[in-house]
């Protein structure tokens, strides 16, 4: 089964010269990340929605077998939180698909400030197009139950595990894909050779069950999500 390895972003400045030539254009930053990667998450939706050019622009500059996984628009999930979105998010979806098979998860992070409401969750997910891939990352604690994984398994929605300084890590699979965002220690630590293999383990025992898996690594800083993006697929290898 395939894992994705990739990045949250490509366009750092500060990984000119620790990753990127340092003589590269903006342009050509999409097309020289591709070369070393086969995925990457798209979190700049999140902060505004890109123009239709933009989405048509990444898609021609990226290889035939490249994914793209697009992090939602902070109005549905931030401002609105769930609630009256269905004009939202077919706005943000009519641009998404613009990604046509290149097209991988939607991502939905919630506020912390969201504390679990099981039946706010069940109207949310009813509103989400059955036909795409769709992952929901929790950031309070409260929502890691039985009866939250219960209600995702029935939508096939993943429960996209995380990697994060103060909060508990749960492997719970949901869906028939696994999503793993790598967020370090505030976003500015690199994992060890040591935590990469536990991940990587933990990696090869999902691909076992038949599960695809996409990580990406949000450590920005330094350049060290690009690093450990590398080890991950070297362990992998």
């Amino acid at each position: 089964m395939p894992c994705f390895v990739g990045t949250s972003g490509w366009y750092y400045e500060h990984w000119v010269e620790r990753f990127y030539p340092a003589d590269i254009l903006k342009s050509e930053l999409l097309p020289y990340f591709s070369r070393y990667f086969s995925t990457v998450e798209l979190n700049n939706s999140f902060y505004h929605l890109p123009t239709i050019q933009s989405f048509k622009n990444w898609y021609k500059k990226t290889p035939p077998d490249f994914i793209f996984s697009v992090k939602a628009s902070r109005t549905i999930t931030h401002y609105k939180k769930l609630v009256n979105i269905e004009g939202s998010l077919e706005v943000f979806l009519s641009r998404v698909i613009l990604l046509k098979e290149k097209l991988g998860p939607i991502l939905y992070q919630l506020p912390p400030s969201l504390k679990k409401d099981i039946n706010l969750l069940k109207s949310f997910l009813a509103n989400l197009p059955q036909t795409l891939r769709q992952t929901i990352e929790f950031r309070d604690s409260s929502w890691l139950d039985k009866e939250t994984f219960s209600l995702l398994s029935k939508f096939n929605i993943a429960h996209c595990i995380i990697s994060m300084e103060g909060f508990p890590l749960c492997l719970e699979t949901t869906a028939d894909f696994v999503y793993i965002r790598m967020h370090g220690a505030r976003y500015t630590t690199s994992y060890s050779e040591k935590d990469l293999k536990k991940w990587a383990g933990y990696i090869k025992d999902f691909l076992q069950k038949g599960l695809d898996v996409y990580i990406y690594f949000n450590n920005d800083y330094n350049a060290y999500a690009i690093e450990n993006a590398q080890t991950i697929k070297a362990l992998l290898e």
